[in-house]
């Protein structure tokens, strides 16, 4: 039986997990890294990996945090928006090795 401890327990895990391995990245990069055109698409890959890191951090299971983030997580790195697919890295899949490291925290949190 799951008490609410190792519910949160996993969940704090798998987001921080996510939160070192794709977001914090991006996040801590500062802007100034980049001018002209490339500042402004770092722009907009920085405010959209903010709004996936906070709705990621909104789910209350670890099972919506896994489900979420292999939906998102694509193969070939891109991201889609409305089946188009956008030319920026998605974060979730920038490595295909976060993808397979989050399966085995996931497999080993028995989530």
């Amino acid at each position: 039986m799951l008490t609410t401890t190792s519910i949160i327990d996993k969940r704090e895990k798998l987001l921080g997990f996510i939160d070192h391995k794709a977001f914090d990245a991006i996040l801590r990069l500062p802007p100034e890294t980049y001018s002209g055109k490339d500042r402004e698409e770092f722009e907009t890959v920085r405010k959209r990996t903010l709004e996936d890191k906070r709705k990621f951090h909104a789910y209350r299971t670890p099972e919506e945090i896994k489900e979420s983030f292999l939906s998102e997580a694509r193969a070939d790195g891109l991201k889609k928006n409305n089946g188009q697919v956008l030319q920026y890295l998605n974060h979730l899949s920038a490595l295909p090795e976060v993808k397979e490291e989050f399966i085995g925290l996931c497999k080993e949190l028995g989530v």
